[in-house]
Protein backbone atom coordinates (compact mmCIF):
# COMPACT_ATOMS: atom_id res chain seq x y z
CA UNK A 1 0.00 0.00 0.00
CA UNK A 2 2.91 2.34 0.71
CA UNK A 3 4.28 1.68 -2.78
CA UNK A 4 0.84 2.30 -4.31
CA UNK A 5 0.54 5.58 -2.42
CA UNK A 6 3.95 6.77 -3.60
CA UNK A 7 3.23 5.85 -7.22
CA UNK A 8 -0.15 7.60 -7.19
CA UNK A 9 1.23 10.71 -5.50
CA UNK A 10 4.08 10.98 -8.03
CA UNK A 11 1.64 10.41 -10.90
CA UNK A 12 -0.78 13.04 -9.57
CA UNK A 13 1.96 15.61 -9.12
CA UNK A 14 3.50 14.85 -12.53
CA UNK A 15 0.20 14.97 -14.44
CA UNK A 16 -1.43 17.61 -12.28
CA UNK A 17 -2.55 21.04 -13.41
CA UNK A 18 -0.91 24.20 -12.06
CA UNK A 19 -3.58 26.81 -12.42
CA UNK A 20 -5.92 27.31 -15.35
CA UNK A 21 -7.91 24.10 -15.46
CA UNK A 22 -10.84 24.76 -13.12
CA UNK A 23 -11.89 28.28 -11.99
CA UNK A 24 -13.70 27.21 -8.81
CA UNK A 25 -10.64 25.33 -7.56
CA UNK A 26 -8.44 28.38 -8.04
CA UNK A 27 -11.07 30.53 -6.32
CA UNK A 28 -10.97 28.22 -3.29
CA UNK A 29 -7.15 28.35 -3.17
CA UNK A 30 -7.16 32.14 -3.47
CA UNK A 31 -9.68 32.46 -0.65
CA UNK A 32 -7.77 29.94 1.47
CA UNK A 33 -4.46 31.80 1.20
CA UNK A 34 -6.23 35.06 2.11
CA UNK A 35 -8.81 33.55 4.45
CA UNK A 36 -8.80 36.30 7.09
CA UNK A 37 -9.34 38.98 4.42
CA UNK A 38 -11.94 36.81 2.69
CA UNK A 39 -13.99 36.33 5.85
CA UNK A 40 -13.78 40.09 6.46
CA UNK A 41 -15.27 40.71 3.01
CA UNK A 42 -12.04 42.14 1.54
CA UNK A 43 -11.31 39.20 -0.74
CA UNK A 44 -13.55 37.02 -2.90
CA UNK A 45 -14.87 34.03 -0.93
CA UNK A 46 -16.37 31.33 -3.12
CA UNK A 47 -19.18 29.30 -1.44
CA UNK A 48 -17.31 28.93 1.87
CA UNK A 49 -20.10 27.12 3.74
CA UNK A 50 -20.46 24.53 0.97
CA UNK A 51 -16.89 23.33 1.71
CA UNK A 52 -15.68 25.13 4.89
CA UNK A 53 -13.16 22.58 6.14
CA UNK A 54 -11.46 22.44 2.74
CA UNK A 55 -10.77 26.17 3.16
CA UNK A 56 -9.58 25.74 6.73
CA UNK A 57 -7.21 22.86 5.95
CA UNK A 58 -5.81 24.69 2.93
CA UNK A 59 -5.23 27.75 5.08
CA UNK A 60 -3.55 25.68 7.81
CA UNK A 61 -1.23 24.04 5.28
CA UNK A 62 -0.41 27.44 3.80
CA UNK A 63 0.40 28.93 7.23
CA UNK A 64 2.66 26.00 8.08
CA UNK A 65 4.44 25.84 4.71
CA UNK A 66 4.31 29.54 3.80
CA UNK A 67 4.03 28.46 0.15
CA UNK A 68 0.79 29.00 -1.80
CA UNK A 69 2.20 26.75 -4.53
CA UNK A 70 2.20 23.79 -2.12
CA UNK A 71 -1.60 23.83 -2.19
CA UNK A 72 -1.44 22.63 -5.80
CA UNK A 73 0.19 19.43 -4.57
CA UNK A 74 -2.46 18.62 -1.95
CA UNK A 75 -4.93 16.97 -4.37
CA UNK A 76 -2.29 14.44 -5.42
CA UNK A 77 -1.18 13.75 -1.85
CA UNK A 78 -4.72 13.46 -0.47
CA UNK A 79 -6.20 11.74 -3.52
CA UNK A 80 -3.51 9.05 -3.41
CA UNK A 81 -4.47 8.38 0.21
CA UNK A 82 -8.17 8.12 -0.71
CA UNK A 83 -7.42 5.65 -3.51
CA UNK A 84 -5.37 3.51 -1.11
CA UNK A 85 -8.21 3.54 1.44
CA UNK A 86 -10.75 2.54 -1.20
CA UNK A 87 -8.44 -0.17 -2.55
CA UNK A 88 -8.08 -1.70 0.91
CA UNK A 89 -11.85 -1.36 1.43
CA UNK A 90 -12.59 -3.34 -1.75
CA UNK A 91 -10.09 -5.96 -0.56
CA UNK A 92 -11.93 -6.22 2.75
CA UNK A 93 -15.40 -6.19 1.14
CA UNK A 94 -14.40 -9.18 -1.01
CA UNK A 95 -13.56 -11.14 2.17
CA UNK A 96 -9.97 -11.09 0.88
CA UNK A 97 -10.86 -13.28 -2.08
CA UNK A 98 -8.92 -10.93 -4.36
CA UNK A 99 -5.53 -9.34 -3.78
CA UNK A 100 -4.80 -5.63 -3.54
CA UNK A 101 -3.87 -5.35 -7.23
CA UNK A 102 -7.24 -6.79 -8.27
CA UNK A 103 -8.95 -4.47 -5.78
CA UNK A 104 -7.19 -1.47 -7.31
CA UNK A 105 -8.34 -2.53 -10.79
CA UNK A 106 -11.97 -2.26 -9.65
CA UNK A 107 -11.28 1.43 -8.96
CA UNK A 108 -9.70 1.97 -12.38
CA UNK A 109 -13.13 1.52 -13.95
CA UNK A 110 -14.34 4.74 -12.25
CA UNK A 111 -12.08 7.50 -13.64
CA UNK A 112 -13.53 10.44 -11.68
CA UNK A 113 -11.79 9.04 -8.58
CA UNK A 114 -8.45 9.58 -10.33
CA UNK A 115 -9.34 12.96 -11.85
CA UNK A 116 -9.59 14.24 -8.26
CA UNK A 117 -5.79 13.88 -7.95
CA UNK A 118 -5.02 16.16 -10.86
CA UNK A 119 -6.15 19.71 -10.13
CA UNK A 120 -7.26 21.93 -7.22
CA UNK A 121 -10.65 20.88 -5.87
CA UNK A 122 -12.44 20.55 -2.55
CA UNK A 123 -13.96 17.14 -3.36
CA UNK A 124 -10.65 15.36 -2.79
CA UNK A 125 -10.70 16.39 0.89
CA UNK A 126 -14.15 14.89 1.39
CA UNK A 127 -13.16 11.80 -0.61
CA UNK A 128 -10.42 10.95 1.91
CA UNK A 129 -12.77 11.18 4.91
CA UNK A 130 -15.63 9.41 3.13
CA UNK A 131 -13.26 6.62 2.03
CA UNK A 132 -12.12 6.18 5.63
CA UNK A 133 -15.77 5.81 6.73
CA UNK A 134 -16.28 3.16 4.02
CA UNK A 135 -13.15 1.33 5.14
CA UNK A 136 -14.34 1.20 8.74
CA UNK A 137 -17.66 -0.29 7.60
CA UNK A 138 -16.03 -3.06 5.56
CA UNK A 139 -12.92 -3.78 7.65
CA UNK A 140 -13.41 -7.26 9.06
CA UNK A 141 -10.74 -7.20 11.75
CA UNK A 142 -10.16 -3.56 12.56
CA UNK A 143 -7.38 -2.84 15.08
CA UNK A 144 -8.72 -3.34 18.61
CA UNK A 145 -6.72 -0.37 19.85
CA UNK A 146 -8.79 1.87 17.55
CA UNK A 147 -12.16 0.12 17.50
CA UNK A 148 -12.89 -1.83 20.68
CA UNK A 149 -16.47 -2.78 19.76
CA UNK A 150 -18.84 -2.88 16.82
CA UNK A 151 -20.81 0.03 18.25
CA UNK A 152 -17.66 2.16 18.40
CA UNK A 153 -16.91 1.15 14.82
CA UNK A 154 -20.28 2.37 13.57
CA UNK A 155 -20.08 5.52 15.71
CA UNK A 156 -16.79 6.38 14.00
CA UNK A 157 -18.21 5.59 10.56
CA UNK A 158 -21.16 7.93 11.17
CA UNK A 159 -18.88 10.67 12.48
CA UNK A 160 -16.57 10.46 9.48
CA UNK A 161 -19.43 10.30 6.97
CA UNK A 162 -20.85 13.60 8.24
CA UNK A 163 -17.39 15.13 8.63
CA UNK A 164 -16.81 14.51 4.89
CA UNK A 165 -19.82 16.72 4.16
CA UNK A 166 -18.10 19.74 5.68
CA UNK A 167 -15.18 19.32 3.32
CA UNK A 168 -17.65 19.11 0.43
CA UNK A 169 -21.38 19.13 1.05
CA UNK A 170 -22.12 16.80 -1.91
CA UNK A 171 -21.07 13.85 0.27
CA UNK A 172 -24.36 14.26 2.16
CA UNK A 173 -25.86 12.23 -0.71
CA UNK A 174 -23.75 9.22 0.32
CA UNK A 175 -24.90 8.98 3.94
CA UNK A 176 -28.22 7.18 3.20
CA UNK A 177 -26.24 4.60 1.19
CA UNK A 178 -23.91 3.95 4.14
CA UNK A 179 -26.95 3.73 6.40
CA UNK A 180 -28.45 1.16 4.04
CA UNK A 181 -25.23 -0.89 4.14
CA UNK A 182 -25.37 -0.97 7.94
CA UNK A 183 -29.01 -2.09 7.94
CA UNK A 184 -28.19 -5.12 5.79
CA UNK A 185 -24.66 -5.75 7.03
CA UNK A 186 -24.94 -5.32 10.81
CA UNK A 187 -28.64 -6.13 11.24
CA UNK A 188 -28.47 -4.65 14.71
CA UNK A 189 -30.41 -1.75 16.16
CA UNK A 190 -27.44 -0.81 18.31
CA UNK A 191 -25.23 -0.47 15.25
CA UNK A 192 -27.78 1.77 13.55
CA UNK A 193 -28.12 3.88 16.71
CA UNK A 194 -24.31 4.12 17.03
CA UNK A 195 -23.98 5.31 13.40
CA UNK A 196 -26.74 7.87 13.95
CA UNK A 197 -25.21 9.14 17.21
CA UNK A 198 -21.83 9.57 15.51
CA UNK A 199 -23.51 11.53 12.72
CA UNK A 200 -25.40 13.80 15.12
CA UNK A 201 -22.29 14.33 17.25
CA UNK A 202 -20.36 15.86 14.34
CA UNK A 203 -23.43 17.77 13.17
CA UNK A 204 -23.87 19.30 16.64
CA UNK A 205 -20.18 20.22 16.76
CA UNK A 206 -20.45 21.89 13.34
CA UNK A 207 -23.49 23.90 14.41
CA UNK A 208 -21.87 24.94 17.69
CA UNK A 209 -18.64 26.02 15.96
CA UNK A 210 -20.47 27.95 13.24
CA UNK A 211 -19.13 25.73 10.45
CA UNK A 212 -22.61 24.52 9.47
CA UNK A 213 -24.95 27.26 8.24
CA UNK A 214 -27.76 25.68 6.22
CA UNK A 215 -29.22 29.02 5.07
CA UNK A 216 -25.87 29.92 3.48
CA UNK A 217 -25.74 26.56 1.72
CA UNK A 218 -29.30 26.98 0.47
CA UNK A 219 -28.55 30.47 -0.82
CA UNK A 220 -25.50 29.17 -2.71
CA UNK A 221 -27.50 26.27 -4.16
CA UNK A 222 -30.28 28.57 -5.39
CA UNK A 223 -27.86 31.05 -6.97
CA UNK A 224 -25.88 28.26 -8.64
CA UNK A 225 -29.08 26.65 -9.91
CA UNK A 226 -30.55 29.82 -11.38
CA UNK A 227 -27.54 31.79 -12.58
CA UNK A 228 -24.86 29.60 -14.07
CA UNK A 229 -25.36 26.07 -12.90
CA UNK A 230 -27.75 23.25 -13.45
CA UNK A 231 -30.45 25.00 -15.46
CA UNK A 232 -27.87 26.03 -18.04
CA UNK A 233 -27.30 22.37 -18.91
CA UNK A 234 -29.54 20.10 -20.92
CA UNK A 235 -30.82 16.82 -19.51
CA UNK A 236 -29.06 15.02 -22.37
CA UNK A 237 -25.70 16.50 -21.36
CA UNK A 238 -26.46 15.59 -17.75
CA UNK A 239 -26.94 11.95 -18.76
CA UNK A 240 -23.79 12.07 -20.91
CA UNK A 241 -21.80 13.18 -17.88
CA UNK A 242 -23.33 10.35 -15.85
CA UNK A 243 -22.30 7.78 -18.48
CA UNK A 244 -18.68 8.91 -18.25
CA UNK A 245 -18.65 7.76 -14.60
CA UNK A 246 -17.69 4.30 -15.90
CA UNK A 247 -17.56 2.43 -19.19
CA UNK A 248 -20.67 1.40 -21.11
CA UNK A 249 -19.89 -2.31 -20.59
CA UNK A 250 -19.95 -1.82 -16.81
CA UNK A 251 -23.21 0.13 -17.04
CA UNK A 252 -24.69 -2.70 -19.13
CA UNK A 253 -23.63 -5.37 -16.64
CA UNK A 254 -24.92 -3.40 -13.65
CA UNK A 255 -28.22 -2.68 -15.42
CA UNK A 256 -28.78 -6.37 -16.11
CA UNK A 257 -27.89 -7.22 -12.50
CA UNK A 258 -30.26 -4.51 -11.20
CA UNK A 259 -33.13 -5.99 -13.25
CA UNK A 260 -32.41 -9.46 -11.84
CA UNK A 261 -32.11 -8.07 -8.28
CA UNK A 262 -35.42 -6.22 -8.41
CA UNK A 263 -37.17 -9.04 -10.24
CA UNK A 264 -36.16 -11.60 -7.61
CA UNK A 265 -37.09 -9.24 -4.77
CA UNK A 266 -40.60 -8.80 -6.19
CA UNK A 267 -40.98 -12.53 -6.92
CA UNK A 268 -39.98 -13.43 -3.35
CA UNK A 269 -41.99 -10.49 -1.95
CA UNK A 270 -38.80 -9.42 -0.17
CA UNK A 271 -39.76 -5.75 -0.08
CA UNK A 272 -37.03 -4.93 2.42
CA UNK A 273 -34.41 -5.40 -0.34
CA UNK A 274 -36.28 -2.88 -2.51
CA UNK A 275 -35.40 -0.16 0.00
CA UNK A 276 -32.13 0.17 -1.94
CA UNK A 277 -34.11 2.41 -4.31
CA UNK A 278 -34.05 5.19 -1.69
CA UNK A 279 -30.25 5.62 -1.26
CA UNK A 280 -29.69 4.91 -4.98
CA UNK A 281 -32.16 7.62 -5.96
CA UNK A 282 -30.61 10.12 -3.54
CA UNK A 283 -27.09 9.35 -4.80
CA UNK A 284 -28.13 10.12 -8.37
CA UNK A 285 -30.22 13.17 -7.57
CA UNK A 286 -27.75 15.61 -9.25
CA UNK A 287 -28.36 13.88 -12.60
CA UNK A 288 -32.05 14.78 -12.55
CA UNK A 289 -31.26 18.25 -11.23
CA UNK A 290 -29.07 18.74 -14.34
CA UNK A 291 -25.55 17.52 -13.64
CA UNK A 292 -22.74 19.94 -14.56
CA UNK A 293 -19.75 17.91 -13.34
CA UNK A 294 -18.97 14.36 -12.31
CA UNK A 295 -17.59 15.34 -8.92
CA UNK A 296 -21.13 16.11 -7.71
CA UNK A 297 -21.66 12.33 -7.94
CA UNK A 298 -18.42 11.49 -6.16
CA UNK A 299 -20.10 9.74 -3.22
CA UNK A 300 -21.86 7.42 -5.68
CA UNK A 301 -18.70 6.95 -7.73
CA UNK A 302 -16.67 5.99 -4.63
CA UNK A 303 -19.27 3.31 -3.88
CA UNK A 304 -19.36 2.13 -7.52
CA UNK A 305 -16.53 -0.44 -7.15
CA UNK A 306 -18.38 -2.05 -4.22
CA UNK A 307 -21.62 -2.32 -6.19
CA UNK A 308 -19.69 -3.93 -9.05
CA UNK A 309 -17.94 -6.28 -6.63
CA UNK A 310 -21.24 -7.32 -5.01
CA UNK A 311 -22.78 -7.94 -8.44
CA UNK A 312 -19.86 -10.14 -9.55
CA UNK A 313 -19.86 -12.07 -6.26
CA UNK A 314 -23.56 -12.75 -6.66
CA UNK A 315 -23.30 -13.58 -10.36
CA UNK A 316 -20.53 -16.10 -9.78
CA UNK A 317 -22.90 -18.16 -7.58
CA UNK A 318 -25.65 -18.38 -10.18
CA UNK A 319 -26.31 -21.39 -12.45
CA UNK A 320 -25.50 -19.43 -15.63
CA UNK A 321 -22.05 -18.53 -14.31
CA UNK A 322 -21.43 -22.14 -13.32
CA UNK A 323 -22.45 -23.37 -16.79
CA UNK A 324 -20.07 -20.85 -18.31
CA UNK A 325 -17.43 -21.88 -15.75
CA UNK A 326 -17.15 -18.26 -14.60
CA UNK A 327 -16.35 -18.57 -10.92
CA UNK A 328 -15.50 -15.46 -8.91
CA UNK A 329 -11.77 -15.74 -9.54
CA UNK A 330 -12.19 -15.88 -13.31
CA UNK A 331 -14.71 -13.02 -13.20
CA UNK A 332 -12.21 -10.95 -11.21
CA UNK A 333 -9.55 -11.70 -13.83
CA UNK A 334 -11.95 -10.43 -16.51
CA UNK A 335 -12.45 -7.20 -14.55
CA UNK A 336 -8.70 -6.71 -14.25
CA UNK A 337 -8.11 -7.21 -17.97
CA UNK A 338 -11.04 -4.97 -18.91
CA UNK A 339 -10.01 -2.22 -16.47
CA UNK A 340 -6.55 -2.07 -18.05
CA UNK A 341 -7.89 -2.12 -21.62
CA UNK A 342 -10.29 0.81 -21.06
CA UNK A 343 -7.38 2.99 -19.96
CA UNK A 344 -6.30 3.00 -23.63
CA UNK A 345 -9.39 1.96 -25.62
CA UNK A 346 -12.98 3.14 -25.46
CA UNK A 347 -16.03 0.93 -25.88
CA UNK A 348 -18.84 3.38 -26.62
CA UNK A 349 -22.19 3.64 -28.45
CA UNK A 350 -22.39 4.58 -32.12
CA UNK A 351 -25.34 5.69 -34.26
CA UNK A 352 -24.99 2.95 -36.88
CA UNK A 353 -24.65 -0.84 -36.95
CA UNK A 354 -23.23 -2.54 -34.89
CA UNK A 355 -24.03 0.44 -32.62
CA UNK A 356 -20.84 -0.05 -30.65
CA UNK A 357 -17.29 0.91 -31.51
CA UNK A 358 -13.86 0.37 -30.07
CA UNK A 359 -11.59 3.36 -30.50
CA UNK A 360 -8.48 5.03 -29.13
CA UNK A 361 -10.03 8.46 -29.80
CA UNK A 362 -13.02 8.45 -27.48
CA UNK A 363 -16.04 10.73 -27.47
CA UNK A 364 -16.39 12.97 -24.44
CA UNK A 365 -18.92 14.99 -22.47
CA UNK A 366 -18.36 18.65 -21.72
CA UNK A 367 -18.40 19.35 -17.97
CA UNK A 368 -17.66 22.34 -15.76
CA UNK A 369 -14.43 20.56 -14.77
CA UNK A 370 -13.27 19.96 -18.33
CA UNK A 371 -13.94 17.06 -20.71
CA UNK A 372 -14.82 13.63 -19.33
CA UNK A 373 -14.24 10.65 -21.62
CA UNK A 374 -16.36 7.53 -22.24
CA UNK A 375 -13.24 5.38 -22.25
CA UNK A 376 -9.54 5.52 -23.10
CA UNK A 377 -9.20 7.30 -19.76
CA UNK A 378 -5.47 7.77 -20.10
CA UNK A 379 -6.20 10.36 -22.78
CA UNK A 380 -8.42 12.21 -20.31
CA UNK A 381 -5.68 12.35 -17.69
CA UNK A 382 -3.24 13.58 -20.34
CA UNK A 383 -5.74 16.33 -21.20
CA UNK A 384 -5.28 17.73 -17.69
CA UNK A 385 -1.51 17.35 -17.91
CA UNK A 386 -1.33 19.18 -21.23
CA UNK A 387 -3.20 22.12 -19.72
CA UNK A 388 0.09 23.41 -18.34
CA UNK A 389 1.18 24.21 -21.90
CA UNK A 390 -2.09 25.89 -22.93
CA UNK A 391 -1.62 29.30 -24.66
CA UNK A 392 -2.66 32.11 -22.34
CA UNK A 393 -5.07 33.71 -24.80
CA UNK A 394 -7.34 30.67 -25.05
CA UNK A 395 -8.77 30.70 -21.53
CA UNK A 396 -9.65 33.46 -19.08
CA UNK A 397 -8.03 31.83 -16.06
CA UNK A 398 -4.90 30.95 -18.03
CA UNK A 399 -4.80 34.59 -19.11
CA UNK A 400 -4.61 35.65 -15.45
CA UNK A 401 -1.86 33.12 -14.78
CA UNK A 402 0.14 34.21 -17.83
CA UNK A 403 -0.24 37.87 -16.87
CA UNK A 404 1.06 37.14 -13.37
CA UNK A 405 4.14 35.43 -14.85
CA UNK A 406 4.74 38.31 -17.27
CA UNK A 407 4.50 40.91 -14.49
CA UNK A 408 6.78 38.84 -12.25
CA UNK A 409 9.53 38.89 -14.88
CA UNK A 410 9.44 42.69 -15.16
CA UNK A 411 11.12 45.34 -13.02
CA UNK A 412 8.53 48.07 -13.64
CA UNK A 413 5.72 48.95 -11.30
CA UNK A 414 2.25 48.04 -12.58
CA UNK A 415 -1.26 49.32 -12.04
CA UNK A 416 -3.84 46.73 -13.03
CA UNK A 417 -7.53 47.58 -13.06
CA UNK A 418 -10.54 45.31 -13.37
CA UNK A 419 -14.20 45.19 -12.42
CA UNK A 420 -15.61 44.94 -8.91
CA UNK A 421 -18.30 42.53 -10.00
CA UNK A 422 -20.08 41.04 -13.00
CA UNK A 423 -22.34 43.33 -15.02
CA UNK A 424 -25.47 42.57 -17.07
CA UNK A 425 -23.42 42.04 -20.23
CA UNK A 426 -22.12 38.83 -18.58
CA UNK A 427 -18.47 39.93 -18.31
CA UNK A 428 -16.40 36.97 -17.30
CA UNK A 429 -15.28 36.99 -13.66
CA UNK A 430 -12.45 34.53 -14.35
CA UNK A 431 -10.39 37.42 -15.76
CA UNK A 432 -10.55 39.14 -12.41
CA UNK A 433 -8.41 40.86 -9.82
CA UNK A 434 -8.71 38.01 -7.28
CA UNK A 435 -7.27 35.22 -9.41
CA UNK A 436 -4.52 37.55 -10.64
CA UNK A 437 -3.60 38.54 -7.07
CA UNK A 438 -3.42 34.86 -6.09
CA UNK A 439 -1.20 33.93 -9.04
CA UNK A 440 1.17 36.75 -8.03
CA UNK A 441 1.22 35.37 -4.48
CA UNK A 442 2.15 31.97 -5.92
CA UNK A 443 5.08 33.76 -7.61
CA UNK A 444 6.31 35.09 -4.26
CA UNK A 445 4.51 38.42 -3.83
CA UNK A 446 3.20 39.63 -0.46
CA UNK A 447 -0.39 40.90 -0.53
CA UNK A 448 -1.82 43.81 1.42
CA UNK A 449 -5.43 44.97 1.16
CA UNK A 450 -6.00 48.64 0.27
CA UNK A 451 -9.36 50.48 0.02
CA UNK A 452 -9.81 49.89 -3.74
CA UNK A 453 -8.01 46.60 -4.12
CA UNK A 454 -4.57 45.16 -3.33
CA UNK A 455 -0.94 46.10 -3.37
CA UNK A 456 1.46 43.22 -3.99
CA UNK A 457 5.12 43.69 -3.16
CA UNK A 458 7.73 41.69 -5.05
CA UNK A 459 11.52 41.65 -4.90
CA UNK A 460 11.94 44.23 -7.67
CA UNK A 461 8.72 46.25 -7.81
CA UNK A 462 5.13 46.70 -6.68
CA UNK A 463 1.87 45.81 -8.35
CA UNK A 464 -1.29 47.78 -7.56
CA UNK A 465 -4.53 45.96 -8.39
CA UNK A 466 -7.74 47.97 -8.28
CA UNK A 467 -11.35 46.80 -8.58
CA UNK A 468 -13.50 49.52 -10.17
CA UNK A 469 -17.08 50.03 -11.25
CA UNK A 470 -17.81 49.80 -14.97
CA UNK A 471 -17.83 53.59 -15.45
CA UNK A 472 -14.61 54.02 -13.41
CA UNK A 473 -12.99 51.28 -15.46
CA UNK A 474 -13.78 53.01 -18.76
CA UNK A 475 -12.59 56.42 -17.46
CA UNK A 476 -9.32 55.14 -16.02
CA UNK A 477 -6.26 55.98 -18.13
CA UNK A 478 -2.49 56.43 -17.89
CA UNK A 479 -3.06 60.11 -17.01
CA UNK A 480 -4.66 59.17 -13.68
CA UNK A 481 -1.56 57.37 -12.42
CA UNK A 482 0.16 59.29 -9.61
CA UNK A 483 3.52 57.56 -10.14
CA UNK A 484 5.25 56.20 -13.25
CA UNK A 485 3.93 52.71 -13.85
CA UNK A 486 2.60 50.51 -16.60
CA UNK A 487 -1.18 50.38 -16.82
CA UNK A 488 -3.00 47.16 -17.68
CA UNK A 489 -6.78 47.03 -17.92
CA UNK A 490 -8.11 43.51 -17.56
CA UNK A 491 -10.14 42.64 -20.67
CA UNK A 492 -13.94 42.75 -20.53
CA UNK A 493 -15.11 39.64 -22.32
CA UNK A 494 -18.19 37.47 -21.98
CA UNK A 495 -18.21 33.76 -21.28
CA UNK A 496 -19.49 32.98 -24.79
CA UNK A 497 -16.83 35.15 -26.41
CA UNK A 498 -14.08 33.20 -24.65
CA UNK A 499 -15.57 29.89 -25.77
CA UNK A 500 -16.39 30.75 -29.38
CA UNK A 501 -14.50 33.87 -30.45
CA UNK A 502 -11.13 33.67 -28.68
CA UNK A 503 -10.87 37.45 -28.02
CA UNK A 504 -8.05 37.20 -25.48
CA UNK A 505 -5.37 36.71 -28.13
CA UNK A 506 -5.63 40.36 -29.20
CA UNK A 507 -5.49 41.55 -25.59
CA UNK A 508 -2.43 39.43 -24.98
CA UNK A 509 -0.68 40.96 -28.00
CA UNK A 510 -1.41 44.47 -26.65
CA UNK A 511 0.04 43.62 -23.24
CA UNK A 512 3.22 42.24 -24.78
CA UNK A 513 3.78 45.62 -26.46
CA UNK A 514 3.82 47.50 -23.13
Amino acid sequence: MVLLYCLLAVWGISFGDRGWYEPDGVAILAGSVNLAQAKAGEFFLYSYYYQPLAYEVNYLVYRISGLPYFLYLLPALLGALAVCLLTFSVYQASNRRINLFFSFCFLLLFPEIFFRLLYPNSSVFGMVIFSLAVLILFWKNSPQAIVSSKNTKYFLAGSLAVLACFFRFDFLLGIPALFFIIIFKARSRRSIIAFSLGSFFILAAAIFSGIFKPLQILAYYKSHLLLNGSLAESQINSLNILFTATNIAVWFFLSIYACVYFGESLAKKDFKRLLVIIPAGILFYPVFGRLVSGHHLLAAICLGPFVLLAAILDFSQRPLAKRLKLNFKRSAYAVVIFSILVQFFSLEPEGKFPYLRITRNPAYAHTHDGPRFFGAYWKGYQQVSSSNQKPYWQDALAFSQGLAELVSNSESDFVIVGLKEAVPENYLLSVNTYSLAFFLQVNGYELKVIPQGFVLKGKKHKVFIQSLSLSEYHDFSQKKLLKPAKLIKLPLVSRWQVIFENPLKAYWAQILRL
